[in-house]
């Protein structure tokens, strides 16, 4: 696991009073790149859910626009 292999690093260079070369620094976007990832899906999800609900609820009004056209026609029994 790449998060403990970071904290025992970092506990053995507190212990030795080293700083850690440039190299050894966790990039930000290394480190939060998989949460970055969650979250772009999930904004993603919540925009096809709403263009989803959206639709079925334009659905449904049509539907209902029907029903009452075909009672004013004397359709609907």
């Amino acid at each position: 696991d790449l998060r403990n292999f970071r904290i025992k690093t970092a506990f053995q260079a507190t212990v030795q009073h080293v700083i850690l070369p440039n190299k050894k620094w966790t990039k930000p976007k290394e480190y939060f790149s998989p949460q970055i990832d969650e979250a772009v899906k999930e904004e993603e999800r919540e925009a096809f859910d709403a263009i989803k609900n959206k639709e079925v609820k334009e659905v449904k009004e049509v539907k209902e626009i029907k029903k009452v056209k075909e009672v004013k026609r004397g359709y609907f029994w």
